[in-house]
C-alpha cells in the first residue's frame, strides 16, 4: 500500500490545491448562479439566502464529517467517489424544477464539497511552507472564478441560463476525479507538539473566530449582491459582469499576500483588514443610485481586501498551534462563516430592498475588529510556516 511518510510530493500537493479550488468554486459562482435562478423564477428573494446557505452549510458539514471519520487510509478512493457523486447531482441539478429540489440536491453537493476540502487541506498542511500554498490556493480560486464567471455571465448564462453554471460545475467535478487520482492512497496523522493529544485552549479560538466573522461579513454582502446591484441601477447582464470583473480585480489582493505572507504581522492585517471592511461596506450602503462607477470600485476593493487577508487567516492560526490543527480549522470556519452571513442577511432584507444586507455586512466586520484590538502583543507576531 502506499502510504505518505513524507512530505507530500509537488505533484501530489498541486492536485490538493486544485482539489481545493474546484471544490470550492460556488462561492465565487453562487451569485451569478442564484441572480440566474432569479432572473428565470426558478427561486424567489427569500429562497437566495436560503440556497446559498445549504450548501455552503453543509461543504462545512462535510468538513467537520471527514475531519470525524475519514480514514485517512482511503484519502484517493473516497475523493474519486465524492467526485463521481458531484457529477451526478450536478446534472440532476438541470433537471430540477422547483427551488426545493434546487436546495436538496445543492445542500447534497455541498457534504461531498466539503469531503474533498477538507482531503486536499489535509494535503497541503502537511507539506512545505502551508502559509505561502494557502495564498496560493487563494489565488488560484480568484483566477477560476474570475474566469469562470466571465465567461458564464457573457457567453453561456444570456444563451443557456442557469443550466450552463450547473454544467460547469459537472465538469469541474470531472476534473476532479482526475485529479484525485493524483493523490495519495493514505496519509499519517499529524504529529502533536508533545507526546500528549491535542487539545482545544482559549488561545486558539480567536484565530478560527475573526475567519469566521471575517467572512461572514463578505458572505452577508455577496449573498445579495445582484439584487442589490440592479437596485443602484445595473442590469441583471451588468453586475454579473461587474462581479466577474471584482473577482479578476482581486488576484491583486492574493499576489501581494503572497509576497507579504511570511513578513507582515498576521494579526495586525487582520486588524486592519476587518477596519478597511467596516469602511467598504458602509460606502457601499451610502451609494446613491446611479453611482454603478463607485458601487464596482468599491466591490472590487472588498474582494482585494477579502483576498489579501485570507492566507493571513491561516498564517495567524499557526501562530496559536504549529502542528497545524487549528489551521485545518480555518477553511471549515471559513465556510460557516459564508453560509450564515446571507442567512443574517435574509433576516435583514426588505421583500423589494436588499441594501441592508451591506449594513449586516459592516456590523459582522465591525466586530471581527473589535476582536483583534484585544489580540495580547505577544500574539501579534510574524507568521511562520
Amino acid at each position: 500500500m502506499e502510504i505518505m511518510t513524507r512530505r507530500p510530493s509537488a505533484v501530489q500537493v498541486s492536485a490538493a490545491l486544485m482539489l481545493c479550488v474546484n471544490s470550492v468554486l460556488v462561492a465565487g459562482i453562487d451569485p451569478i448562479m442564484t441572480g440566474a435562478l432569479l432572473n428565470e423564477h426558478r427561486i424567489d428573494m427569500a429562497t437566495v439566502g436560503h440556497l446559498t446557505m445549504t450548501e455552503i452549510l453543509m461543504l462545512a458539514v462535510g468538513i467537520v464529517v471527514a475531519n470525524v471519520w475519514q480514514p485517512l487510509t482511503m484519502i484517493r478512493r473516497n475523493a474519486i467517489l465524492m467526485s463521481l457523486l458531484g457529477i451526478a447531482l450536478n446534472f440532476a441539478c438541470i433537471h430540477a424544477t422547483s427551488s426545493t429540489e434546487l436546495i436538496a440536491l445543492r445542500g447534497t453537493l455541498g457534504l461531498s464539497e466539503g469531503i474533498l476540502v477538507w482531503t486536499g487541506t489535509a494535503l497541503v498542511v502537511r507539506a512545505k511552507s502551508p502559509s505561502r500554498l494557502f495564498a496560493v490556493s487563494a489565488f488560484l480560486q480568484l483566477l477560476t472564478q474570475g474566469g469562470l464567471a466571465t465567461y458564464l455571465s457573457m457567453v453561456t448564462i444570456p444563451v443557456h441560463g442557469a443550466n450552463s453554471v450547473f454544467f460547469a460545475f459537472a465538469m469541474a467535478s470531472v476534473l476532479n476525479m482526475l485529479l484525485a487520482c493524483a493523490l495519495p492512497k493514505t496519509i499519517e496523522p499529524l504529529p502533536t507538539e508533545d507526546a500528549r493529544p491535542f487539545k482545544w485552549r482559549l488561545r486558539h479560538l480567536r484565530a478560527p473566530a475573526v475567519a469566521f466573522l471575517q467572512i461572514a461579513s463578505v458572505g452577508a454582502l455577496w449573498g445579495y449582491i445582484e439584487p442589490t446591484g440592479q437596485a443602484i441601477g445595473f442590469t441583471p447582464n451588468g453586475i454579473q459582469t461587474a462581479i466577474s470583473l471584482t473577482l479578476g480585480a482581486a488576484m491583486l489582493g492574493t499576489i501581494v499576500a503572497m509576497l507579504t505572507v511570511q513578513q507582515w504581522r498576521s494579526g495586525a492585517v487582520l486588524l486592519l483588514s476587518s477596519a478597511a471592511m467596516v469602511a467598504i461596506t458602509l460606502l457601499m450602503y451610502t451609494t446613491p443610485f446611479g453611482g454603478l462607477t463607485r458601487f464596482a470600485v468599491l466591490l472590487g476593493l472588498c474582494q482585494i481586501v477579502t483576498m489579501f487577508a485570507l492566507p493571513f487567516q491561516a498564517a495567524y492560526a499557526f501562530t496559536t498551534d504549529s502542528t497545524g490543527r487549528v489551521t485545518t480549522v480555518i477553511p471549515l470556519v471559513e465556510l460557516l462563516g459564508q453560509a450564515l452571513g446571507p442567512l443574517l442577511s435574509s433576516l435583514v432584507v426588505l421583500s423589494n430592498d436588499s441594501r441592508p444586507s451591506l449594513l449586516a455586512a459592516a456590523a459582522v466586520a465591525g466586530i471581527a475588529m473589535l476582536l483583534m484590538v484585544r489580540v495580547p502583543s505577544r500574539l501579534m507576531v510574524e507568521a511562520r510556516s
